[in-house]
């Protein structure tokens, strides 16, 4: 009975990992500094479709993920689409120089540690969706950039708002 219960418990966490279908809920805000040392809150964001990674310098999974991140920030810009790196437990690290190195274009959060907490984020990468509506629609902890779950998850958040 024990290793039953003990697997049902590593099913239900590792699927609330990916839980990608999610009923909407109200993104909590939150203010953070970026690179420029300018302060900007997710609710400057209001109407448009953001993607809010969690993320940090040392992690492997991050630097695969990120990759792919500024390629779709790059191709629906236009439309729209935000991204938010928020850097969270990355005492050593140097988040701006790290973005810079590699290129990637979207916003970043420093300190984000608290925002972290806020949101529940217990490891990186930690990706949300946020529709035009500020409502989180999915979460994942995917860290391929070529995921086909992650180019439906984009997709379905770049859709036109409904009328």
């Amino acid at each position: 009975m024990r290793p039953l219960l003990v697997l049902l418990t590593l099913l239900i966490s590792l699927t609330s990992c990916n839980s990608s279908d999610l009923t909407p809920v109200k993104a909590p805000d939150f203010t953070l500094t970026d690179a420029l040392n300018k302060k900007y809150s997710l609710s400057d964001y209001k109407g448009r479709p953001v993607i809010v990674v969690f993320w940090a310098t040392w992690c492997p999974y991050c630097g695969n993920l990120m990759p792919g991140l500024e390629k779709y920030y790059q191709f629906y810009k236009d439309d729209g689409l935000e991204v938010i790196a928020i850097d969270i437990m990355d005492e050593d690290g140097d988040p701006i120089a790290h973005m810079k190195e590699r290129g990637f274009s979207y916003r970043l959060g420093l300190n984000g540690d608290k925002v972290a907490e806020q949101w529940h984020v217990k490891s990186t990468p930690t990706t949300f969706f946020i529709n035009r509506q500020g409502e989180i629609i999915a979460r994942t902890r995917i860290s391929n950039p070529d995921s086909d779950r992650l180019e439906e998850l984009v997709s379905n958040l770049m859709e036109p708002p409904q009328k």
